[in-house]
Formats: C-alpha cells, structure tokens, sequence
C-alpha cells in the first residue's frame, strides 16, 4: 500500500485534482498537507485519510500515518471455545458469521462449518467480543463483519440468510451497526 502526501497547491495543477487521477488507479492512500481548509470536503470525498494543515507536526503526521496502517490485533485470534458432541472445539471469532438457537441448541454457523452445543446463548453472548456481534433477536447472534444488507425489521447475512430484527431493539441494532461500521471507517478496513 502507498501512502501519498500531497500539497493542495501544486505547480500547474491542483492537488485534488492530482489525487483525482491517481485514485483512479485504486492505488495509495492520501494525505492532503496544505496552508488552506479551502479544499477539505473535495479532499475527503476522495477518500483522503487526513488533511493536514501547514506547518505540521511530528504529533499529527504520525496521527496521519497511523490511519494508514493497518491496526495491530493480537498475535492470535481471539477464539470461542464451545463443547460439541467432538469434544472442546476452539472457534476464531472473525470465522463465525452467527449463531441461532432452536429446541435449547445453539448451533454457532462459520464460513465453512457449523457446529452444534447445549451451550446457551446468553452464555455464548457473553464470551463474545462485544464489539462485532449483536443480539438481533432473541435467537440469533451475528457478527457485524457479515453483514450483506441492513433493512428496517431485518438483516441479510453474507451468503443470503435473512434474519428478522428484535422489534423492541431495532434501533439500537441500527446505531450498534452504524457504529460498527463507522469504527472499520476509521481504520481504513471498510
């Protein structure tokens, strides 16, 4: 990945134009450095990590830069350990898509497998990580990261499961989602 500093006011050519061209390619990663607030919302509509006003500092240059680089999750993925019919079976968090409930059984759906426990969910909801999964109801958990389409009184997963929302929880499903996606905004994941 490039990361791309570039001055608003360039010799002959405007830099937001500049950056204009380069996107195209679908390539680098700006950051707009000028004297001028004049060209923010032209520079962000461009997808511009930060736009930095002259003179710069080491604090918010390195800020810039920190936007631009992936964020560092542990070393290893946090997993859900359930007890199957198999034995104890550790389960990646990000590989799990959602998990429903019927007649006491929680069956937790991966991108490849399904795996069944007499785990409940809220005791299932509480080993999760927080901030990637929802209740969307009172059978279903699902993880944000799969999330396809988000409609009024339902959810599309990846892959086309259709899940209806809590009614009494819909809009705080709406905001958790909105907050969700506005965290993978801000490092760049979306």
């Amino acid at each position: 990945m490039d990361i791309i500093f570039m001055d608003i006011y360039l010799g002959g050519i405007n830099g937001v134009e500049a950056a204009r061209d380069i996107s195209r390619t679908g390539r680098g990663r700006f950051i707009f450095t000028t004297a001028s607030r004049e060209y923010a919302l032209e520079a962000f509509a461009l997808n511009a990590v930060h736009y930095l006003l002259k003179p710069l500092t080491k604090n918010a240059v390195r800020e810039a830069l920190g936007r631009c680089l992936p964020k560092r999750e542990d070393e290893h993925p946090k997993l859900l350990e359930i007890k199957t019919r198999q034995g104890i079976v550790p389960i990646p968090m990000d590989n799990i898509v959602y998990i429903e409930v019927l007649n006491k059984i929680c069956t937790v759906h991966t991108e490849k497998n399904s795996f069944q426990t007499y785990i409940s969910l809220d005791a299932l909801s509480e080993l999760l990580d927080g901030t990637s999964f929802i209740r969307a109801q009172r059978s279903f958990i699902v993880n944000m990261k799969y999330i396809e389409s988000f409609y009024f009184d339902h959810i599309v997963m990846q892959g086309g499961k259709e899940i209806v929302l809590s009614r009494s929880s819909r809009t705080e499903l709406k905001n958790q989602y909105q907050q969700f996606l506005f965290h993978l905004a801000r490092r760049g994941a979306v």
